[in-house]
């Protein structure tokens, strides 16, 4: 089912069908490799969605929040970067050349690597919001994907100059617009990823529901690590405050 058949083969399916493929696609390609892959152009893939009542998804427009704050990177020299440790694929090349955002399920598969330059493309003229919904994933994992890429492009080609290309840290309006809970603090909340190590570091004092946000990052982000074998060493100490009215 991964791969995309002919349009001549799916419109023999039945509806239900044909919905569960271009459903199935939609998740794992762009709507320019769907049609490709179909043998129709992109408006008739449109009609498409709209017969089957497929949700289309969301091309890229300037939507009215924030757009995410500028970091200065050489695309040129991360291609350079991809070249050398052989992850610049035909695959990986067709993916930068596009001009869409290809969808969380096959983003996530890539290299780390390669998931650096495209998240740090796909911010500029962006909102986090905007990208979640072109990518179809959670705000979370968008906003530490983009730390993550950051941090790794620091490592390689050192920190920029410029302030403003800083990583956000936790008290900016930048992070207010994807965590819009009250503050609570004290409160400290770091998410360092060091080559193929992660620390995570949360004190402070937190409503249970962030709290399992911040655990679900993690875990998410350790599914993301290329190593199977991990050496983990957690440590974890939780105490209920006391209300006094």
């Amino acid at each position: 089912m991964g791969e995309i058949i002919s349009y001549d083969k799916l419109k023999l399916m039945e509806r239900t069908q044909q919905n569960y493929y271009l459903e199935y696609w939609q998740k794992n390609y762009s709507n320019k490799e769907i049609a490709d892959g179909l043998g129709i152009s992109q408006s008739y893939l449109y009609k498409l969605f709209d017969e089957l009542g497929i949700k289309k998804r969301k091309k890229r427009g300037r939507k009215p929040n924030q757009v995410i704050s500028s970091f200065v990177y050489n695309k040129d020299d991360t291609i350079r970067l991809l070249q050398d440790k052989k992850e610049y694929t035909q695959d990986v090349k067709d993916i930068i050349d596009s001009d869409e955002v290809i969808p969380y399920e096959r983003y996530r598969r890539l290299k780390p690597n390669v998931r650096m330059l495209l998240i740090l493309m796909y911010s500029k003229g962006r909102s986090f919001e905007q990208l979640t919904e072109e990518m179809n994933a959670d705000l979370s994992y968008v906003y530490r994907e983009r730390n993550l890429a950051i941090k790794r492009y620091q490592k390689f080609f050192g920190k920029p100059n410029n302030e403003q290309d800083t990583l956000p840290s936790d008290n900016t309006s930048e992070y207010e617009t994807i965590e819009d809970t009250k503050k609570e603090k004290p409160e400290r909340y770091e998410l360092d990823l060091n080559d193929e190590t992660v620390n995570l570091t949360l004190i402070g004092n937190y409503a249970k529901g962030k709290v399992n946000k911040r655990l679900s990052t993690l875990l998410q982000l350790l599914e993301d690590l290329d190593s199977e074998d991990l050496n983990v060493n957690i440590q974890m100490s939780v105490q209920r405050n006391n209300h006094s009215e």
